[in-house]
């Protein structure tokens, strides 16, 4: 697939990588779509993640994080 992403666009995905150890198959589907939706992107980046782990809250800040990277150019961490 050839898919053109910015460079914070290709640093959060790095970051769900690193975090997660792969792209789920929720974030390959809507990058194939070109999907820029920020609703989405956040149900994609917590996708699998158990939300009755003690590690969820985490996961949900993390989130964030990459939404604010991916969307915004921010990557100052302030939560």
């Amino acid at each position: 697939y050839h898919i053109q992403l910015t460079q914070y666009e290709f640093d959060a995905l790095i970051m769900e990588r690193f975090l997660s150890g792969h792209l789920n198959e929720d974030i390959l589907k809507i990058l194939k779509k070109g999907n820029r939706n920020r609703n989405r992107w956040k149900k994609a980046f917590l996708f699998n993640k158990n939300k009755a782990s003690k590690y969820y809250n985490g996961w949900k800040n993390r989130a964030k994080e990459q939404l604010e990277v991916f969307f915004d150019n921010e990557y100052e961490r302030n939560h």
